[in-house]
């Protein structure tokens, strides 16, 4: 996914989740990197991961 396309998906998961409306996410932040494990910036203590850098984005969403 591009970062645009996760932007979307992202605010839509996190929207049903919730049980919200879609217009009530906002984008408080946005932008590509590369993450230096399959962690994705977020381990979890006992779990391994791949040891390679992975692109993805970083994303800030606000509600209300």
């Amino acid at each position: 996914m591009n970062l645009s396309e996760q932007i979307q998906f992202s605010k839509s998961d996190l929207a049903d989740r919730r049980g919200i409306e879609l217009n009530s996410v906002h984008v408080t932040g946005a932008r590509e990197v590369n993450w230096r494990s399959g962690a994705l910036g977020c381990p979890k203590p006992g779990m391994s991961y791949t040891q390679a850098l992975v692109p993805g984005g970083l994303l800030r969403l606000k509600v209300g």
